[in-house]
């Protein structure tokens, strides 16, 4: 079991080269065209950060901030129920990926708003913040962005974990 092997994990990818297990599995798509990832429940607490590719991906059934918050919600209480520790962390800009819009960056700043004020969460991760490009808030800073202007490169993420007050996780 996890708790047995002297190190921390919170997940696992199976690598599984035989396409007629694949099948039996349930593979659906060609990526990953050889791995299975299987993540464990979280012992102590958990960090959420949902709902940009939900207010992108599809303009014509766009949710509401609402309709994010509660969903929010619903992982709060349910992770609380369980006795864990539930960090929200803010959704980044994303004015230049394929999917931005101005409706929807309204949508985004709205729910971030939400993550910063209404203390439902245990702790706000606010990546937003860090992510952010002074001169354009809606975008991501320039080098730290891989390209697409909605992930970060490998130093956006290295800042990214550098903001994480490491403390909540004790």
């Amino acid at each position: 079991t996890r708790a047995t092997l002297g190190y921390d994990i919170d997940g696992v990818v199976y690598k599984v080269n035989r396409l007629d297990l694949q099948e039996r599995l349930g593979f659906v798509s060609r990526s990953p065209r050889w791995g299975l990832a299987h993540k464990f429940a979280a012992e102590k607490a958990m960090t959420v950060l949902e709902g940009i590719n939900d207010i992108g991906m599809n303009p014509t059934a766009r949710p509401t901030a609402e309709q994010i918050i509660v969903g929010y919600r619903q992982i709060i209480d349910r992770a609380h129920a369980h006795g864990l520790k539930v960090y929200g962390a803010t959704l980044m800009p994303f004015e230049g990926a394929s999917y931005y819009s101005p409706e929807g960056d309204v949508i985004r700043q709205a729910v971030n708003e939400w993550i910063r004020t209404s203390h439902a969460f245990d702790a706000v991760i606010d990546f937003d913040a860090v992510m952010r490009d002074p001169a354009n808030p809606k975008r991501l800073k320039a080098d730290k962005q891989s390209g697409d202007w909605l992930h970060p490169n490998d130093a956006g993420y290295k800042d990214m974990a550098d903001a994480i007050d490491l403390k909540l996780f004790k």
